[in-house]
């Protein structure tokens, strides 16, 4: 049973939102009781900020993530290209491990634009959001470099969002989901030390 429950994606993806809830509900109320409001702020500025990126992903990874379904299928680039819904995709009983190779340059081209935008939108509009916050704040310099690694980070994620989309394309969903539980623990638990 144990294995079952191990191996399912929807137990695992359960996993995953509560172990990102917990980030919620036991690091918030240690940042509220542990810092002055301007802190705060710019705390609940920085979720704000690394939540919008996901609106920069423009939709891509659902349909790369049907791409690379399609290219496991046995389907070819150009069975995808020439894909529409009235006519079917000429699929094999093999995986099509070119095709699959020729999505992922795609996904890894398409995705280094994506951060690059990404990093020139935190750098202008995240770092002028940031700027009277930070001028009434206690500890600047601290402020200005969690931004820096805020910036790194999202940038980097962004960039390598594509594992993820390939991990789902080849249905290894159980398989991302518990290293997503794993790394939001570590998160949670790094922010719990961090603060106390």
């Amino acid at each position: 049973m144990l294995s079952t429950l191990w191996k399912s994606p929807t137990i695992m993806t359960w996993g995953s939102i509560s172990a990102r809830l917990l980030n919620i509900f036991l690091v918030l109320p240690l940042v509220i009781t542990t810092f002055s409001e301007e802190v705060i702020a710019v705390w609940l500025l920085f979720i704000t900020i690394t939540s919008f990126l996901l609106v920069f992903d423009f939709g891509f990874s659902p349909n790369f993530m049907r791409y690379i379904a399609y290219a496991m299928g046995g389907a070819s680039v150009s069975d995808i290209q020439n894909f529409s819904g009235e006519n079917k995709i000429n699929v094999r009983q093999y995986e099509n491990w070119d095709s699959v190779k020729t999505i992922l340059s795609t996904m890894r081209y398409v995705y280094n634009i994506i951060a690059l935008i990404t990093f020139l939108f935190l750098i202008l509009v995240g770092t002028l959001a940031l700027l009277k916050p930070v001028s009434i704040s206690e500890s600047p310099t601290i402020i200005w470099f969690a931004w820096a690694i805020i910036i790194f980070t999202s940038t980097l994620a962004i960039k390598t969002s594509y594992f993820s989309i390939y991990l789902q394309g080849v249905n290894k969903i159980a398989l991302l989901r518990r290293w997503e539980i794993c790394t939001s623990l570590g998160t949670t638990a790094s922010s719990i030390v961090i603060l106390l």
